[in-house]
């Protein structure tokens, strides 16, 4: 399997990211994991019908969606999705203790938090988690009353007009450990990435062989 895809002209929009896939190659395989893998078209399937039940949440451009979750291929699905969505992509260390989450929802703004069932303790022992304006999205297990993730790629698509994007409109924002204050409470300063800023280029690349995905290199 090649490691890289096609070089691409120019930049793309954030939101049209897979548009030359599905016009090329729709039922070649996009995106592979350990137990499943992915067509350009099931792919554009997915990341819609998600970015759709986030709108239908009540979620609107520039909310910020953060997220407590390993490398997998959902996290790069919801990624894809909040990017469709307009929405603000804020990764957190899985690694952070209930502080530290804390910390960088209050920072960020979060309108809702996506977090694997396995920090389902530190998200209950959160003080702001429970509260966050559009709830909690949970992901692998039951969480309280949260929306599960599995569900919002399910069933039929709602029907939303998705945002056109603003490319001074941020679409990252990313926390870093920079000195020991910022080691002490979780992060000391987030990096916003606008959407202009930003090119993807996917990758025939199986998920995990790369940095962690809550870090602007592993994305």
């Amino acid at each position: 399997m090649p490691l890289f895809g096609a070089t691409l002209s120019g930049p793309s929009k954030l939101t049209d990211i897979l548009v030359s896939g599905m016009s090329e190659r729709p039922g070649e395989i996009a995106l592979v994991s350990t137990t499943a893998t992915w067509s350009w078209q099931e792919l554009e399937r997915d990341i819609n019908t998600v970015a759709a039940n986030l709108i239908a949440m009540g979620l609107r451009p520039g909310d910020r969606i953060a997220s407590l979750m390993p490398n997998r291929v959902e996290l790069l699905l919801h990624y894809l999705a909040c990017l469709k969505a307009g929405l603000v992509v804020t990764p957190l260390n899985y690694r952070y203790t209930p502080p530290e989450i804390d910390y960088a929802l209050e920072v960020s703004e979060a309108s809702v938090l996506l977090a694997h069932s396995e920090r389902v303790d530190d998200v209950r022992a959160s003080k702001l988690a429970g509260d966050l304006p559009k709830g909690l999205i949970s992901f692998g297990g039951s969480l309280d009353n949260a929306e599960r993730f599995e569900d919002l790629t399910k069933g039929e698509k709602p029907k939303v007009s998705y945002p056109e994007p603003d490319i001074n409109a941020p679409a990252f924002i990313f926390f870093t450990s920079g000195n020991k204050r910022a080691r002490r409470i979780g992060a000391a300063y987030a990096g916003t990435f606008k959407r202009c800023d930003c090119l993807f280029v996917l990758l025939h690349r199986i998920v995990g062989e790369t940095f962690p995905f809550q870090y602007q290199g592993g994305v």
